[in-house]
């Protein structure tokens, strides 16, 4: 065979024509042919990339810059230094967002049968506020943040009330995801995004010609295309219905501190302070950096480098002690806040304090329990049995004196933390065995704190010979901070 190249009858070879005479071709012998079926061949169909069916979700618009609200004090602003502001005109636009989102799904009034709006729920959000000289922490904030978890606490209270329905926070998706906001909104669920340029929250409601429809709280912009955003976001706030299970443990900490969270398994989520990487080997958490909200009404609205806060979060966590450590650099203050939430909903949260003197283990210990009714958050807190000798003995079912030194810390102070009246120590840290308390502030183990020293009714504390010779005795409280307490030391019974 041959083709033609530069005019001659040519073969290829090598990518290169050569000239080629070809021998005369010798004459058939004639061979029978069959006849053949002729195959049509289909038309090749051409893959384009559809244009998404347009829609459009009925979702409230909350400007924060709505008079009705706007000068309202937004989270504790007048007792701490926001970088935003004081209003929810300056700071609220996460607030506005997640209230057009609570009033899209009929959640429609508050506890006290309030219209559901930035102002009923701002007022929601600020409830058992708890400040110290780094910031504040609410039931719905930590340090200017939304706790975002706190719409589903809304959402609860509001359902136990008024069988509104119950929605719960997916977690912190700290990236964008184009085609997962799409399917959020075709299921009918708006979804809060962090968009560029600024620390700012807007509601994306809808779909149309390959960008997200939005509520933007504080500036006239309709979709994510607006040339402001880029048609792009930073990160996703997403919120479900649901019927239970609210359980969540988190842990926030303003800069520069990081956190690095551990189960009694020994698995970490957080940041180690021996590589400097990220981990999330707890299930079902995640470790994040949060910037502080801008101000729109700011000619440069993007808040400072060094501002912000970072957080330990974990859904759904079991029955669990975690260890909690807080790194930062030696000479620093550090303020650190701990939520735990139960399956209800049910929130305890506890804020605290410290400063890093001497790059010290900066550890602290939590017990979560997820069960209604329960302890959620317990404090665990160091005690010594019969500190004036070696061995802890204690005469069975005697009726004498057990002497407990409570032992304060960074973040523990026992003589003003303690309610005596509702101490309680023995076998299992429930009986009611309090007699008294010393109050004198001794710093037994010489650590710089004053301590509490208290007394027990042996014979009430159900710790009997009959248990063997070396058991655990166990001291509860309820601390006027409204967490719960818990000290243990060995007890050798004779």
């Amino acid at each position: 065979t041959g083709v033609v190249c530069g005019g001659e009858l040519s073969t290829w070879t090598n990518c290169n024509c050569y000239s080629y005479t070809p021998p005369p071709t010798p004459t058939p012998t004639p061979i029978p042919t069959a006849t053949l079926t002729p195959t049509i061949n289909p038309t090749p169909t051409i893959s384009t990339t559809p244009t998404p069916t347009p829609i459009i979700l009925n979702v409230p618009m909350f400007k924060q810059t709505d008079l009705n609200w706007s000068g309202h004090e937004y989270d504790s602003g007048n007792s701490q230094s926001l970088w935003c502001g004081q209003t929810i005109g300056d700071c609220g636009c996460a607030l506005s967002s997640v209230s057009m989102i609570l009033k899209y799904f009929g959640i429609d009034k508050d506890l006290d049968g309030n219209p559901t709006n930035p102002s009923t729920v701002n007022n929601y959000f600020k409830k058992n506020t708890k400040c110290n000289t780094e910031g504040c922490v609410s039931l719905g904030y930590r340090f200017g943040n939304l706790w975002w978890a706190s719409v589903g606490n809304y959402s609860a209270d509001s359902y136990s009330k008024y069988g509104t329905q119950k929605i719960i926070f997916q977690g912190y998706d700290n990236y964008y995801d184009y085609n997962q906001v799409s399917d959020e909104i075709y299921n009918n669920r708006p979804v809060s995004l962090k968009v560029p340029g600024t620390q700012h929250w807007v509601v994306a409601k809808g779909i149309d010609d390959n960008s997200f429809l939005i509520n933007d709280p504080a500036y006239p912009r309709l979709a994510l295309n607006d040339p402001a955003y880029q048609n792009n976001a930073l990160a996703m706030r997403r919120f479900h219905k649901t019927s239970s299970d609210f359980s969540s443990f988190e842990v926030t900490a303003k800069l520069p501190s990081q956190i690095l969270v551990t189960d009694s398994s020994g698995r970490r989520t957080g940041f180690d302070k021996a590589t400097g990487n990220t981990l999330k080997e707890i299930p079902n958490s995640t470790y994040f950096f949060e910037d502080a909200y801008s101000n729109p009404g700011l000619d440069d609205p993007l808040p400072p480098n060094g501002t912000g806060i970072n957080s330990a979060f974990i859904t759904t966590p079991p029955d669990e002690i975690y260890k909690v450590e807080i790194v930062l650099p030696v000479g620093e203050e550090y303020s650190f806040a701990v939520y735990g939430t139960d399956v209800d909903a049910s929130t305890l949260f506890e804020l605290y304090e410290g400063s890093n003197k001497s790059n010290e283990n900066n550890m602290y210990t939590f017990r979560y329990r997820p069960t209604p009714g329960g302890n959620i958050l317990t404090q665990k807190i160091d005690i010594n049995v019969k500190r004036h000798t070696d061995h802890n003995k204690i005469v069975s079912k005697s009726n004498g004196l057990i002497e407990i030194a409570i032992l304060s810390s960074k973040i523990f102070d026992a003589p003003n933390d303690i309610i005596k009246d509702t101490l309680t120590f023995g076998k299992t840290g429930d009986e009611k065995s309090f007699d008294k308390c010393i109050d004198n502030h001794q710093d037994v183990n010489k650590d710089g704190y004053g301590d509490l020293v208290c007394f027990f009714r042996i014979n009430k504390t159900d710790i009997s010979i009959i248990d063997g010779e070396n058991q655990i005795g166990i001291l509860k409280d309820f601390s006027n901070k409204n967490i719960y307490l818990e000290g243990a030391d060995f007890v050798e019974v004779k």
